[in-house]
């Protein structure tokens, strides 16, 4: 797995995605993407998320808001932020400061989220799905995380989702990632 050092997160971005494992207690992961977004270096911002009525909603809203000039409390109270799980530092910070920054907003996760890893088979799948998209890779197969296409691809998700047999760099080869927290 390829997984790297903090101090090489910049320049593994400037070259193609990357992802940041976090402990989703912990803002260190959160934190550091919110670093990346304000140096300029994130155009897509994949968040562990689901795309459903209330949560476009409100990413739409705060997208308006964010092209607006809006400040970034007031953007934040309007994106989708999820469960805060004890973090100082929500979601719904990253994605505002993400739509601030003029980088585009995805919610790449499926509306069942389990959380053992067993379950992170179908929704790798489904992040690779936007991934492709967004990146315009056709399918089948494997969507590459390295090329112009993917600079500037951020992916913030669980540490969990960086390991094992269903590990998402599997599912997106030569995704780079820093796991913290």
């Amino acid at each position: 797995m390829p997984e790297i050092m903090l101090e090489l997160a910049q320049l593994a971005l400037k070259n193609g995605a990357l992802g940041i494992g976090e402990d989703h207690g912990d803002p260190a992961g959160r934190q550091l993407a919110l670093d990346l977004i304000n140096m300029g270096l994130v155009r897509h911002f994949f968040t562990e998320l689901y795309e459903e009525e209330g949560n476009l909603e409100k990413l739409g809203k705060a997208s308006r808001a964010a092209a607006s000039g809006d400040s970034l409390l007031v953007v934040e109270s309007l994106a989708p932020s999820g469960h805060t799980l004890g973090n100082s530092i929500k979601q719904g910070r990253v994605i505002a400061r993400a739509l601030q920054r003029g980088a585009q907003v995805h919610l790449a996760d499926i509306q069942k989220m389990k959380y053992r890893p067993t379950f992170h088979a179908p929704r790798h799948s489904n992040i690779r799905a936007k991934y492709r998209i967004v990146t315009n890779q056709p399918a089948p197969g494997a969507a590459s995380a390295v090329g112009e296409n993917c600079r500037g691809c951020l992916l913030l998700w669980g540490a969990a989702h960086f390991e094992g047999d269903t590990s998402l760099d599997i599912f997106l080869p030569g995704l780079q990632f820093v796991k913290l927290g």
